[in-house]
């Protein structure tokens, strides 16, 4: 393997080396400067294709262009940007963007020594933040490979997880020694964090990265390798022990480690909307629905009064004396209390009939015009919701003559929207990504039009697009969510490719033969072939003679201006020359 560049070495007469912080079997990773703008700090990933042949070397290197250019299409605020790739010292070199911060195995074994691991609630944040990027990865037909506490970064400027190394050098030298009938020594992919289908033959999904996510997501709470939770006899994962976690987001993860892929999600979107799913779960509130039969205990706790229609419920021992007093009443009074009693019904319905119709005449007066209020001011603002505006303003900085591009990162909370303005210009290419839990944006020009049906309440946090005009621009942010959560805005914008001028050649006029005007030949003293009709007869075989005219010689006649003359090499001065 060839030495590593010492520390102040330029490549390209751009980059200037720092450091040495990764090596592997096929190449390292520096940390480099990029002289051309303004020093930043950027990631070089060294490739070092074999020797073997120029054959062999020539196809490394067209394989590994050919990787870095599905990875330069990556356009995402949790995914470093991959800027160029360039070859130098006779190795590949790809340059990508560096992100501050520590990776997840440091954070792990910073809690370790303080007995702690993360928490269920912040892997379940993790998954959430994640998996949206996996959804847009996949949805380019971009497998990651080599998900790993390794290769997850914890940002320092916003706090969100970022995916790093793509396994691009090992895929490379894996596609290589296929291409090449040789047996893959190396393949894309950590042992015990990859799943069985890409350590054994090299294949990857999309559930391959949601299989390594799983596995990243347990061994950060349990604090525990892969080794240790794998039950290799049994094919199976016994990490719960280790860690008390809601059956619901258990059942989920479960899937998610299924040895065989078609046992697994399909995509990250359909483990979202069981996270989702599982998340419900947690607040373990019950629901009961109106008209069930409520449980004993429930109705225990009801107060209780029970009225017999028609019944005696004055108390039994308010009873008449003798059974004489009764049936005198019955008999002298026994008319006029069936008239009171008949009275009593009629008066009581007349008031039930009343009262009814007056409760449901008040409620059809009501409903008959349920929006007339809402007509009367149609720019009234409910007051049952109350939206906090926020406004601020992006500064985007020009990073060279076609490129400006910045970003903001602050909290924002149920019933808030963030309004950020920025300016753009006619033809201008906008790209806006935003990361986060929960969030959505709407990207309008200063007309309060949005830009397109994309750019309405977006989910996805992507949308790319032209400007239409000169001026004003603003980025709705909202979050769907209850709780608050921290969001990343990026804005670019490149202008417009500016065409060419092309060249035109001025062609130069041939020169037209001008016929001038000749005076009379002299006579030939030697017989002359007859004139030759200059279009309508074909030219005479070579094998053909003229014929000498027994005629005395007559002058040569003046040539007409709008003939082409005959050509000189086709005039034959002897009778006796063949053509």
């Amino acid at each position: 393997m060839q030495p590593s560049f010492p520390q102040g070495f330029v490549l390209k007469g751009r980059y200037a080396i720092r450091s040495t912080i990764g090596q592997g079997g096929m190449g390292r990773t520096y940390l480099a400067q990029d002289l051309e703008r303004f020093n930043e700090t950027c990631v070089l990933k060294e490739f070092i294709p074999p020797q073997d042949s120029q054959e062999v070397t020539e196809k490394a290197k067209e394989l590994f262009r050919r990787e870095a250019s599905v990875l330069y299409q990556i356009r995402h605020p949790q995914v470093p940007e991959f800027r160029a790739t360039f070859e130098s010292e006779g190795r590949l070199l790809l340059v990508q963007d560096y992100v501050e911060g520590k990776n997840y195995r440091n954070l792990l074994l910073e809690r370790l020594k303080t007995g702690q691991t993360f928490s269920e609630n912040e892997i379940f944040s993790l998954m959430q933040q994640l998996l949206p990027v996996l959804s847009y990865l996949h949805s380019h037909n971009i497998i990651h490979r080599d998900i790993s506490p390794e290769n997850l970064m914890l940002r320092s400027q916003d706090n969100l997880p970022v995916l790093i190394d793509f396994g691009v050098v090992q895929e490379t030298n894996a596609k290589l020694n296929s291409q090449m009938g040789i047996p893959a020594s190396t393949v894309a992919g950590k042992a015990g964090y990859a799943p069985p289908e890409q350590l054994q033959s090299g294949n990857a999904y999309a559930n391959s990265d949601l299989y390594a996510l799983a596995v990243t997501s347990i061994v950060l709470m349990t604090g525990r390798e892969p080794s240790e939770l794998f039950d290799s006899i049994n094919l199976a994962w016994n990490w719960q022990q280790f860690a008390n976690v809601n059956p619901a987001f258990a059942r989920v993860i479960n899937q998610m480690l299924s040895y065989k892929p078609t046992n697994r999600y399909r995509s990250a979107d359909e483990v979202i909307q069981a996270l989702q799913v599982a998340q419900a779960s947690f607040s373990g509130a019950k629901t009961y629905a109106v008209g069930r039969p409520v449980t004993s205990k429930v109705a225990a706790t009801l107060p209780q009064r029970t009225v017999l229609a028609g019944g005696n419920n004055r108390n039994p021992d308010n009873s008449y004396g003798n059974s004489n007093e009764n049936m005198s009443n019955s008999g002298n009074g026994g008319g006029v209390n069936w008239f009171f009693g008949i009275l009593i019904i009629l008066v009581a319905g007349l008031g039930s009939w009343a009262v009814t119709s007056f409760f449901f005449g008040r409620n059809r007066v009501t409903t008959t015009n349920p929006t007339e209020s809402a007509i009367a001011s149609p720019n009234a603002t409910p007051s049952a919701v109350n939206v906090t505006n926020i406004n601020t303003s992006l500064d985007l900085k020009s990073i060279n003559d076609s490129l400006e591009q910045g970003f903001s990162s602050e909290k924002i909370a149920s019933g808030q929207v963030v309004n950020v303005r920025f300016n753009g210009g006619k033809d201008e290419l906008l790209t806006v990504s935003l990361s986060g839990a929960d969030l959505q944006m709407t990207i309008q020009s200063d007309d309060q039009v949005a830009l397109d049906r994309k750019a309405i309440d977006n989910a996805s946090g992507y949308w790319q697009g032209r400007l239409k005009k000169d001026g004003v621009y603003y980025v709705k942010i909202k979050t769907t969510g209850t709780n608050e959560t921290t969001y990343r805005l990026d804005v670019k914008l490149e202008a417009p490719v500016k065409p060419q001028p092309i060249p035109t050649r001025i062609s130069t006029p041939s020169p037209s033969v001008t016929p001038t005007d000749k005076p009379t030949a002299t006579p030939s003293t030697s017989p002359t072939a007859p004139p030759i009709e200059p279009t309508r007869s074909p030219e005479p075989s070579p094998s053909s003679s003229p014929t000498p005219s027994p005629k005395s010689p007559e002058p040569s006649p003046v040539p007409n201006p709008n003939q082409p003359a005959p050509e000189p090499s086709k005039t034959n001065p002897t009778p006796n020359l063949t053509f």
